[in-house]
C-alpha cells in the first residue's frame, strides 16, 4: 500500500517538474537564439545574463533528462534504476541551483531586461529548485518512522 502511495505522489510531481524544465529550456533556447542573430544587447546589456542563459539551458536540458530518468525508475521501481535517476537528478538540481544563483545576480544588477528574460529569471528558475527540494524532503519525511513508547520506563 505504501509504495503505491508513493508512486501516486511522485507522478504529478514528475509531471509538473517536467513541464517547468521543457520551459525553462525553450525560453533559454529562444534566449541563446536571440543573442546570436541580434546579439546580446538585444536580450541585455547585464554582463550576467549570458552566463544566465547558458546555465538555464544546460540545467533544462539536464532537468529533462533526469525526469526521463526517473520517469524510467517510476515503471521499474527497483534499486537499480533508483541510483542512476537520484545521481542524474542530484546533477541537475545543483545546475538549477547554480542557474538560480545567476539569476539571482541578474535581479540585483538591474539594467535593460526584456521582459521574457525578466520573467523567466524571477519565476521559472526558483520555481523548479524548490520544486526539485519538495520530493527530497516529502521522501525524508516518509521514511521517518517514530520510537514506540514500550521502551520507556517510568516510574
Amino acid at each position: 500500500m505504501a509504495f503505491v502511495l508513493r508512486r501516486i505522489f511522485v507522478a504529478p510531481l514528475l509531471i509538473i517538474n517536467f513541464t517547468l524544465y521543457f520551459i525553462i529550456a525553450a525560453v533559454a533556447g529562444w534566449a541563446l537564439d536571440t543573442a546570436i542573430d541580434q546579439g546580446w544587447e538585444a536580450v541585455s546589456y547585464d554582463p550576467a545574463t549570458y552566463y544566465f542563459v547558458l546555465f538555464s539551458l544546460l540545467a533544462g536540458v539536464l532537468g529533462l533528462g533526469s525526469k526521463f530518468s526517473a520517469a524510467h525508475h517510476l515503471t521499474t521501481w527497483h534499486h537499480h534504476s533508483l541510483a542512476s535517476s537520484s545521481s542524474v537528478s542530484y546533477v541537475s538540481w545543483l545546475v538549477t541551483v547554480l542557474a538560480m544563483g545567476l539569476a539571482l545576480k541578474q535581479i540585483s544588477l538591474g539594467g535593460f531586461l526584456r521582459g521574457e528574460v525578466n520573467t523567466f529569471s524571477q519565476n521559472s528558475i526558483p520555481m523548479s529548485a524548490l520544486l526539485d527540494v519538495f520530493p527530497l524532503v516529502a521522501w525524508c519525511l516518509l521514511q521517518f518512522r517514530p520510537i514506540p513508547n514500550h521502551h520507556l520506563i517510568i516510574t
